[in-house]
């Protein structure tokens, strides 16, 4: 369908971008056992009825999670009865549904590689390595053979994505090596802009390896410079992926890079509070997009509604698949 006017366009980028299946790629839980349902989230959140509590943003996500999944707002006793009446998977399963998830990326640690067995096929391992992974001998740390020692233990549990949370050391002798080697994708958190710069440098004498990449500063405009600095190295390296922590950057991203970007992950430990964060997120997310296409509309371009999803779909996960190993396809009713 062919934008023929500016409500026509806000219309369309509203319904594209909640209908937009989505790639969570940090969900820090363990979906055979970690804690789920009304008291979990609550707990989670800022004293309930303190002063403030309605203004924090997690408040809203827990509500809105609460209304996708049918649960009754308004009656928090009675959501928790409705919830509890699912099975664990079943409930698992409507969650997963709500936050239209095509995938999410859940955090396994090294020493549980074997153990990983998820519920539902959109749950994906991503295997995390920190620096106990890499220990220092009399000679120093052998790192060709704790990279071989990771590279098993990603076959074993089907891993496809690595989560860096060791030194650049270990980056740049082992993981960076390895995912060129072996075609696995590194996710890493960076907590500076000499960091970031660093990984840039490093993805340039790694020209086969594959990274997503995001900014996790404590100050609000190292975080938002990091983001650039990102951007700017992402338009010069097709293999590394940003991911940004919220909207600020979004219309930078936009210009630099099109939708090549990963515009947001709910990183929550708990399931609830990442859909209501994906939900909140998508409504602050299509006034921008609407506002980043209408010059295109206003200057007579042939903008299609195709388009846009397929625009939409690109920055909430499907850039992905073009960044790296693709995954097999998922049928979200499996």
């Amino acid at each position: 369908m062919v934008i023929r006017d500016k409500q026509a366009l806000r219309r369309c980028v509203k319904q594209a971008a909640r209908r937009a299946p989505v790639t969570e790629t940090l969900l820090r839980f363990r979906p055979e056992s970690g804690p789920l349902g009304v008291d979990a989230a609550l707990a989670g959140l800022p004293r309930h009825r303190g002063a403030g509590a309605p203004l924090h943003p997690d408040t809203a996500a827990f509500y809105a999670a609460l209304e996708a999944l049918d649960l009754p707002s308004y009656d928090l006793a009675r959501a928790r009865a409705e919830a509890e009446g699912y099975e664990r998977d079943a409930y698992l399963r409507a969650l997963l549904d709500a936050m239209r998830a095509e995938r999410a990326y859940v955090v396994v640690p090294l020493s549980r590689a074997q153990e990983t067995a998820f519920p539902d096929a959109r749950l994906a391992p991503l295997l995390a390595v920190d620096d106990a992974a890499f220990e220092a001998g009399r000679y120093g740390v052998h790192y060709e053979r704790d990279a071989q020692r990771i590279a098993a233990a990603m076959r074993a549990c089907g891993a496809r994505e690595l989560l860096c949370e060791a030194g650049e050391d270990a980056l740049r002798f082992a993981l960076l090596p390895m995912g060129e080697d072996e075609g696995f994708r590194l996710h890493v958190g960076l907590r500076s802009l000499q960091e970031a710069r660093n990984l840039a440098a490093l993805l340039e004498r790694f020209p086969g390896a594959r990274a997503l990449a995001w900014m996790r500063c404590n100050l609000a405009s190292e975080q938002a410079d990091g983001e650039r600095l990102l951007v700017d190295a992402s338009a010069a390296l097709p293999q590394l992926t940003v991911r940004l922590s919220g909207t600020e950057n979004l219309p930078y991203a936009l210009g630099k890079l099109g939708s090549r970007f990963l515009a947001y992950a709910a990183c929550s430990p708990q399931p609830e509070i990442a859909l209501g964060r994906w939900l909140c997120f998508k409504e602050r997310l299509h006034p921008l997009l609407a506002e980043a296409y209408l010059p295109l509309a206003r200057a007579g371009y042939e903008l299609r509604s195709e388009q846009i999803e397929a625009d939409v779909r690109r920055m909430l996960g499907g850039c992905l698949s073009e960044n790296g190993p693709a995954d097999e396809e998922i049928d979200p009713a499996d």
